[in-house]
């Protein structure tokens, strides 16, 4: 399990030993939610509580924004061909863009539910090419 080694790629993907007979499906989902959650660094976690999709229908835009600085929105809302420009030149590291689309991809974890990225796995590849 060589690849496995972010834990919050296991957090994701990995079946750990609470997956047993004597849970309910329910009680698993609350532990693989709560696993996931745990892999989230604490200084991207949001504030709870978390509005309800009734009171926040949009969780784009300047809702996510509010929850990121300045760079990491630049990064995250440019295309390929700039990213790839600003890293060629130097103006943005590899590691910088990663985590910001990993800060960014945690957020929207939180609000919706999505699988998150590696960010741990990322970040160890992207400092040996910086």
């Amino acid at each position: 399990m060589e690849y496995f080694k972010s834990p919050f790629l296991q957090a994701v993907v990995a079946i750990p030993n609470y997956f047993s007979m004597s849970l309910t499906w329910q009680e698993r989902a609350q532990k693989k939610r709560e696993s996931i959650l745990a892999a989230i660094p604490q200084q991207w976690r949001l504030p709870e509580p978390l509005p309800s999709p009734e009171d926040q229908k949009d969780v784009t835009g300047s809702y996510v924004q509010q929850f990121l600085d300045p760079r990491e929105i630049e990064i995250t809302e440019s295309d390929a061909v700039k990213i790839t420009e600003h890293i060629t030149t130097g103006k943005w590291t590899a590691t910088e863009v990663v985590t910001a689309f990993c800060h960014r991809a945690a957020l929207a974890h939180q609000l919706v539910g999505s699988t998150p990225l590696s960010a741990s796995g990322s970040l160890l590849n992207c400092a040996r090419t910086d």
